[in-house]
């Protein structure tokens, strides 16, 4: 059975729209925790609005990255008009280029009075 990439790109559009869609749930949740907080102390109430929104970030997550996987391995391979690209191919056209060193500089002097400080290179 082949694939008609048309059909292919359609039908992973709409799931594609499905999953940008789905997104709201995780808006809707952040706004539910906010109201919720400001509405009660009850740890089980807030412990299940916090499951609640962790939760659905991780499957949302999941849900967008698995369309993304199935999108390039589906629509990407099939598109017609997708260039073939052969591992090297870029390298190997660049044995004959020549670059002209003489226009190319670098001023090190302009760096001389740089100075790290020891904060800057803590983690």
């Amino acid at each position: 059975m082949s694939l008609n990439y048309e059909k292919v790109w359609e039908v992973m559009n709409d799931l594609d729209e499905v999953v940008q869609k789905t997104k709201i749930i995780s808006e809707m949740c952040n706004k539910l925790r906010k109201t919720v907080y400001d509405w009660t102390d009850a740890d089980e109430v807030l412990d299940e609005v916090d499951a609640l929104k962790g939760f659905s970030s991780y499957i949302l997550q999941e849900l967008d990255n698995a369309s993304i996987r199935a999108w390039n391995n589906t629509v990407i391979p099939l598109n017609p008009n997708r260039e073939k690209i052969r591992l090297g191919k870029d390298l190997d056209s660049l044995d004959n280029v020549k670059i002209d060193t003489d226009k190319f500089k670098i001023d090190l002097n302009q760096f001389r009075d740089y100075n790290i400080r020891s904060e800057d290179m803590k983690a």
